[in-house]
Order: C-alpha cells, then structure tokens, then sequence
C-alpha cells in the first residue's frame, strides 16, 4: 500500500441545513466549523531520516464553488504530542481545502492564484521542505460526531540520493591511486515551480552550467570521504520534465588532482527518491568550468527511483 503523508481535517458544520447546495444559492447560509490536526509521527524511524518529513507550519486555505478563498490560517507545529490543530468556519456547500507545508507566507484571493504562486527551491531546507495538498470537501450538517477528510501532502522536491561508488583502476595505469570523494552537487537544477503545477518549470536554474559561487546547501555537498563506498549524501532539486538537462557531478581527488564526474539524471519528478550507484573505471575531467560530460567507460551510474512518501499514524494523541 503507497504510504502517504496525511493531513486529517475533521470538520462539524452547526447548521440545520441537510442538503448540500452552492453557498452562493443562499448567501445567509450557515456555517460551519472546520477543524485540522497534524499529528507527530508515530514511528521508529531515525531521526535524521525524520527530518524531511518535519511539519513545521501550515496554511489552510478555503474555497468556495467559484474558487473564491473564504478563510484561510496559518499554524505552527510547537513539537507537542498532541499534535497541530487549526479551526476555520466556513459556509455549508462544497469547498477545495488546500494545504501549504513549510513554505513562506502567501496571502491568495483566488484558488488560481495560490495555484500560480511561485516556490523557490531556497524556500526548502533538510528540516523543512514545502508540501502541497489539496482534497474538495462537502461541508454538511453536524450530527454530533465530526466527519474525517484526508488531504494527502507531497514534497514539491526530488531527493537525489549518492548511495554507492565503486572505484575499479584495476589493469589502468591509476590501478593503487588512492581516491577521495571531495564533493557531489547537482548542476542546471530549476530554481521556481508554481505550486499547482510543480512539474512546470520556470525559466530559472541554480547551478546553470557550472556550480554557483555560493551555491543552495541542498545542491551541493563537500564531503570529503575517503571511506566512499557507501556516502548515502542527499541533494535536494526541483522537477525537471527534460531528460538529462540536470546532471549529478561527483568531484574527487584522484592521486592529489581534482576529477570531476558530471552525467545525466533522467527526468525528475516532484516527490520522488533517485538513488544513485556509480562505478568509476577511469580519471575523469580536469574541470568542470562548462556543461559537457564525461564519456562513456568513465562512470556508469545505475538510478532507481522510488517515491518519496511516510505515513502519519493515526489517531492523534490526544
């Protein structure tokens, strides 16, 4: 079963009204209270691993029939046990719920504008990466008991993940050179997305043909390992449609001299892992001051991908 981030929003309307009809039918309509709780994980996962999962903040946003926003909050997640609540009143009807996770604060009159509102990949961080939700609701009478609704949450990220490097000079004259991973980062990696459509880049890149002077910690890692074999080193990039546009370098010393290893990352989507095995047969470029790669029989990676999802548990200690 695909686990799923959850964002359980458990609604009771007070109105006496039985049917659901479009709250401009009847602009006194009553209204009714919506209650949103985002509980801490129950799991034994290790915290490192937790911390791409973190909800530090979230906004709720409510739209009417005509996409018009009718309330919005924001919340902030204190770390206690029992969880995130927000409450909202909003009119009887069908509404879209939307949910913005660890981003910056945006103020949309409009269900299209929050979807055109633009995300900056340094909106992101390892412990607190932007999620997006939405989930259409039908705001009913309260008969005593609260009705549940899930809003799936997904990362507006990839993870690319540097899992294994193999070194094999065997039968080359670098057979014995010893091999330092000094760094991995990740090159032309788009910079904007807009939030109901991540997969649509923006005509803007961190990294664009070389490394920035000061690039995004999430796009570069100078990890200076001797011990390479397995470095699990994680960047972090937006989607990108177009096949081997973004690229993954690996820069290492090779006897003392620096031997940069750039090669193609196929397309990239929104809430996927990429988990990246390499193995390095030859020296590689002695810069990477442009965009070419390095040749085939240099480096073979193998990529596999995998959602990038963990389930919240449910019920919430309350």
């Amino acid at each position: 079963m695909k686990k799923i981030f959850l964002l359980a929003v458990l609604f009771a309307a007070i109105s006496c009204q039985k049917s659901i009809v479009p709250e401009d039918t009847f602009p006194d309509a009553p209204t009714g209270e919506i209650v949103l709780r985002i509980g801490q994980p129950q799991t034994k996962v290790a915290v490192s691993a937790m911390s791409e999962h973190r909800i530090n903040q979230v906004q709720v946003f409510v739209f009417n029939t005509n996409g018009v926003l009718e309330t919005d909050r924001t919340a902030t997640n204190t770390g206690s046990a029992a969880g995130l609540s927000v409450t909202l009143t909003s009119k009887v009807g069908l509404k879209t719920i939307c949910a913005l996770v660890n981003a910056p604060r945006i103020t949309p009159a409009t269900l299209e504008e929050l979807e055109n509102s633009v995300s900056d990949l340094r909106d992101n961080s390892v412990n607190n990466l932007v999620m997006t939700g939405r989930t259409d609701i039908a705001v009913t009478e309260y008969s005593g008991t609260p009705l549940t609704f899930d809003i799936p949450v997904r990362k507006l990220a990839a993870a690319v993940v540097v899992s294994s490097v193999n070194v094999d000079f065997s039968n080359t004259s670098l057979e014995g050179t010893p091999f330092v991973l000094k760094a991995v980062y990740v090159k032309n990696v788009v910079g904007r997305v807009p939030y109901g459509d991540p997969g649509h880049a923006l005509n803007f890149m961190y990294n664009k043909t070389k490394l920035d002077a000061s690039p995004l910690p999430l796009t570069y890692d100078g990890c200076n390992l001797t011990s390479y074999a397995s470095p699990d080193r994680v960047l972090y990039v937006y989607p990108n449609a177009k096949k081997g546009e973004t690229c993954l370098v690996l820069h290492a010393l090779v006897g003392g001299k620096d031997s940069y290893y750039p090669f193609d990352l196929p397309v990239l989507e929104a809430n996927k892992k990429y988990s990246v095995s390499v193995n390095i047969t030859m020296q590689g470029k002695a810069d990477d001051n442009d965009d070419t790669r390095v040749g085939v029989g240099i480096i073979t990676p193998t990529i596999t991908v995998k959602d990038w999802d963990h389930t919240y548990s449910l019920p919430y200690n309350m």
